[in-house]
């Protein structure tokens, strides 16, 4: 295990892709001025030829500095500018020569005749806006673009470089919209695909990052940088060996790039294949011009995971060396330290690693860990919480959970563990766990500890688990207890019906809702009991969804009716919504994705066209 920048679990997004984001946004930046067009703005009354010979001559430069011969280029573009110095054309390749050799001083001095000669020169202004960028100069390089698209708001290079800042600035959505104006006015901005991608691939939408990248590597098939971005995407969307062909088609071109070898090594991560990925790494670390701090602490999370928890000390501890307070570093030597029982040490190193970032939850989560195994469980307990705070985590509820149990609070305990169930594939996976659960809730039940609440609670256990029968018992002890009101009155009464229903007990079904019709007629009324009646359609009952619990829910219920009415197509439809769009710490949805997963080969076809 490892922290998420280097654990590559498929659902995370890791602090390592956000380094990743930074560099590929530089290269998205770079990108964006190779190729442009030398369009200008054409005097209406220029005689035809004379234009036609412009452009030719134009052609001519550019050829010359895309072959490299920058000098035969600049000196001809030279040439062309005495013996017509106000014609910006040829003052915009020579401008574009020396800002690929980094001569900004010298293309700004170009730039700035070419705007005396013509304020609305929008071409001079997107060059400016670029150099500035590679100067730093951030908000210099958003006016000048900002006047680039005013001059003319159709340039598509101009709304493509705009998208590249505000991918860097992590105005994602922003990017986005500014990427497809540039699409818009032309199709083949590979650039502008690639910058879409970028910003969804940040944004966690897998499979539209995976379109775009798709859609510019169908415009350069042989962009290693392409290759590389649809690699990620299709990676973080499970599908992994998708990713390893993309990555292995790019190294076909460049064998021996570590950048790319890298990324297979994340991908081996991934696929379990932790002894490719080791091997990648060497190969990194060997290829490598200068020592890099991020490639030690990635062959330290390896090792790890491999059991050799010295050598992940000690490349940790090289990582340290070559990148001070590096936090992921920090957080593998903890994780190393711990594995070998020495919690004093990695407590040591997660508290550095929180110092230097308080948002590396994994470095809480493991110190709450290292403080549960030396017995101060306090310390432990304010870990864990600030942990499950933000993720629903299930090492830590157990923790929490024995924790609770160890000092007499039961109900707190049942609480935890309630909360870690749902998230194994299957609420039986782990039967040891899952009667400790059901014990502990007989208890409180027995005790009457906690109401008629604790009712409700089990019988969600019971309804995930499958256990129909116990689950509507305990739905209907609860609605019955509580006179149908109560924060989870509908959920239960929902539930209980449906479990009837699938169960075949058709008369315990109509006497339920004859109950609930009589004691709570505004829960009768509820959408989902009209569905559960026939009264409403699915499309009715959804259209009611407000919100991702609303959806998870809802959803959920109308997967299970339509499965259970053999209309399994439409019913993978809505448990695929659920999956894409619901709320993951719902029960619920877990319900949703284990329907998914007994639907089987239909639930799969739905999925690949819901996405």
């Amino acid at each position: 295990m490892a922290m998420k920048s280097q654990e590559v679990s498929p659902k995370s997004v890791s602090l390592l892709k956000q380094r990743i984001g930074k560099v590929l946004s530089l290269l998205l930046a770079a990108a964006v001025t190779i190729s442009l067009s030398t369009e200008s703005a054409v005097l209406a009354d220029a005689p035809k030829t004379v234009e036609t010979q412009v452009e030719q001559n134009c052609k001519q430069i550019a050829a010359l500095n895309k072959a490299g011969k920058r000098k035969a280029a600049e000196q001809l573009a030279d040439k062309l500018i005495s013996e017509n110095p106000k014609e910006n054309r040829y003052r915009h390749e020579k401008i574009e020569i020396l800002h690929d050799q980094e001569k900004y001083d010298a293309a700004l001095k170009e730039i700035d005749i070419c705007l005396k000669q013509d304020a609305n020169d929008h071409i001079a202004y997107f060059w400016r806006s670029d150099i500035f960028c590679h100067q730093n100069k951030l908000y210099e390089a958003r006016v000048a673009i900002n006047k680039c698209i005013q001059c003319n708001p159709r340039y598509a290079p101009g709304y493509s470089l705009k998208a590249s800042y505000e991918y860097r600035a992590g105005h994602y959505k922003l990017a986005i919209s500014y990427a497809e104006l540039a699409v818009k006015y032309d199709p083949k901005s590979e650039n502008s695909w690639n910058s879409i991608g970028l910003s969804y691939l940040e944004m966690d939408e897998f499979e539209k990052a995976t379109k775009a990248f798709e859609k510019a590597l169908a415009l350069n098939k042989t962009s290693t940088m392409l290759l590389n971005n649809v690699s990620m995407a299709l990676l973080y969307s499970g599908r992994r060996k998708e990713a390893m062909e993309k990555i292995n088609l790019a190294l076909n071109i460049e064998p021996r790039n570590p950048y790319l070898i890298q990324k297979r090594a994340i991908i081996n991560h991934h696929n379990g294949k932790l002894k490719e990925a080791l091997a990648d790494m060497n190969k990194v670390i060997q290829l490598r011009q200068e020592a890099c701090g991020e490639d030690y602490s990635a062959r330290a999370s390896l090792y790890v995971d491999l059991k050799n928890y010295d050598a992940a000390i000690s490349d940790a501890k090289k990582s340290l060396q070559l990148k001070k307070d590096y936090t992921q570093a920090y957080y593998n030597l903890a994780h190393a330290h711990y594995f070998k029982g020495d919690y004093k040490d990695a407590i040591a190193n997660c508290t550095k690693a929180i110092e230097h970032d308080e948002t590396t939850s994994s470095a809480i989560k493991l110190r709450g860990l290292c403080y549960q195994a030396i017995g101060e469980d306090e310390k432990a307990l304010n870990d864990f919480e600030r942990f499950t705070a933000a993720y629903h985590d299930t090492e830590s509820y157990k923790a929490r959970a024995q924790i609770a149990a160890k000092q007499g609070y039961f109900e707190q305990a049942a609480d935890d563990l309630s909360a870690v169930m749902p998230f194994s594939t299957s609420m039986k996976a782990n039967p040891k766990e899952y009667n400790r659960l059901l014990n502990l809730y007989n208890r409180i039940i027995s005790s009457k500890l906690a109401g008629n609440e604790t009712y409700f609670d089990r019988g969600m256990v019971y309804f995930v688990a499958g256990e129909l029968k116990n689950a509507a018992s305990d739905f209907e002890q609860y609605l019955k207890g509580n006179k149908c009101q109560g924060k989870n009155a509908l959920s239960a009464a929902t539930w209980a019906v449906f479990c009837h229903q699938k169960l075949k007990q058709e008369a315990a079904a109509k006497s339920l809702l004859s109950y609930i019709k009589e004691t709570e007629p505004a829960l009768s009324k509820s959408p989902e009991l009209l569905f559960l009646r026939k009264e409403i359609s699915a499309e009715k009952l959804m259209d009611t969804s407000k919100d991702a619990r609303a959806l998870s829910s809802k959803g959920t219920l109308v997967g299970l009716v339509l499965a259970e009415e053999g209309k399994l197509e439409a019913a993978s439809g809505y448990l695929w919504k659920v999956k894409r769009m619901g709320d993951q710490h719902m029960d619920e949805y877990f319900v949703a994705l284990k329907e998914l997963d007994r639907l089987g080969p239909r639930g799969k076809r739905e999925s690949g066209r819901g996405q």
